[in-house]
């Protein structure tokens, strides 16, 4: 249903879409992820949203990005989108897995194969993990990797999990010289 140039349904099913979202600046400060959620709210008004099998890039300001392949996921839409912090976010995510997911920050790749999220847990899973520091040239491939309880600090932008565990890896650092 359309109303107003805004789609208003219970639920949204969408198969196979390919989503791309680049962030831009606006101004000295920029657009805010929140800024982004406030945008998607003005043309979409659904309890929930379902994507099946789908591909999400995102490309934030100076090189960093995200692409995630073979996405599904579950989502209460109105509470995700009135979201104010990434804790309520994880709220309202019912369902979130992906085969593959690519991740571009600063001199740091990551690779994230076969991703599960178990929300009622509050736990990640990934079948592989890869990581690679382009400066140092440091590497890590961790098999089985599980992250319980992730905690983002939107302030001091950190991520810090109570624990991360692995059933096979092997990490290679080297500081810089």
């Amino acid at each position: 249903l359309l109303a107003d140039r805004t789609i208003v349904a219970q639920k949204a099913v969408l198969h196979h879409p390919r989503i791309k979202y680049k962030m831009i600046a606006r101004g000295k400060k920029g657009q805010t992820f929140f800024d982004a959620l406030a945008g998607i709210n003005e043309f979409m008004e659904v309890d929930q949203l379902e994507l099946i099998n789908g591909q999400f890039r995102l490309d934030l300001k100076d090189d960093k990005s995200m692409e995630l392949e073979n996405i599904n996921f579950s989502i209460k839409s109105n509470q995700f989108v009135s979201s104010q912090t990434i804790r309520h976010i994880g709220k309202s995510i019912q369902e979130f897995n992906f085969s593959r997911g690519t991740f571009n920050l600063n001199n740091l790749n990551i690779l994230l194969n076969d991703v599960k999220y178990a929300g009622n847990k509050e736990q990640l899973h990934a079948e592989s993990v890869s990581a690679n520091d382009t400066e140092t040239q440091s590497i890590a491939f961790l098999n089985d990797v599980y992250l319980s309880k992730l905690f983002i600090n939107e302030a001091l932008k950190t991520i810090s999990a109570d624990s991360v565990r692995w059933s096979r890896g092997n990490i290679i650092y080297l500081p810089n010289p």
